[in-house]
């Protein structure tokens, strides 16, 4: 499931994975999937399964005012933003986010679909090398989300050269086993991925 959630899509056009650890943590990972999907303007994949579908656990409703305000990431286009004309391919420098136009905003008015898109005015384009700076522009556009996400804790102790890396419902599993093993005297250290694709920047260290 995860290969098919990475390269499931055309391999130039790659997307943010993010897969929940427990029942409860399905809430406050589909709000970090949509703040990505927001900020960036992409499609992201949420990760569930069957045991976190069939599990349960006690979870505690959140206090609305303590949820973060995804209202704020968004800024729909409401002028022409070239010369006097929309450009929808003209990026965030920042994210490399496409402006939001609302359909039926007059004067920004933009194509749609599949094909590969000029870069800046949106207009379709076969040119080669338009396609490979709109590829590179997709791929660094999902990689510096990375520049967004928390790094990865490890909880470790002393002593420890083995870790135990997982990610999705492995969590209770995965904890479960590491603490048999402490109990047992051995020095095991553990770490849980919630995000896939792109990696925390730690990740490798």
């Amino acid at each position: 499931d995860l290969l098919q959630a990475m390269f499931g899509r055309n391999g130039e056009a790659p997307v943010p994975i993010i897969a929940a650890a427990t029942p409860g943590d399905c809430f406050v990972a589909a709000i970090e999937a949509a703040r990505i999907a927001l900020t960036w303007r992409t499609p992201v994949i949420l990760l569930s399964d069957g045991y976190l579908a069939n599990g349960a656990e006690p979870w505690r409703i959140p206090e609305i005012d303590s949820l973060p305000d995804l209202r704020s990431t968004v800024n729909f286009a409401t002028a022409p933003n070239r010369d006097g004309e929309f450009w929808p391919f003209l990026r965030d420098p920042k994210t490399l986010a496409r402006p939001w136009a609302l359909p039926g905003t007059p004067g920004l008015e933009h194509r749609i679909g599949g094909l590969e898109k000029a870069d800046g005015t949106g207009n379709i384009s076969y040119d080669p090398d338009n396609h490979h700076r709109m590829t590179q522009l997709r791929a660094a556009k999902i990689d510096r989300i990375a520049d967004t996400i928390p790094p990865v804790e490890v909880d470790h102790v002393d002593g420890a050269r083995l870790l135990v890396l997982g990610w999705g419902s492995t969590y209770g599993p995965i904890r479960a086993a590491v603490r048999r093993r402490r109990a047992n005297g051995d020095a095991v250290a553990v770490a849980h991925l919630r995000h896939l694709n792109p990696f925390p920047r730690n990740l490798g260290e």
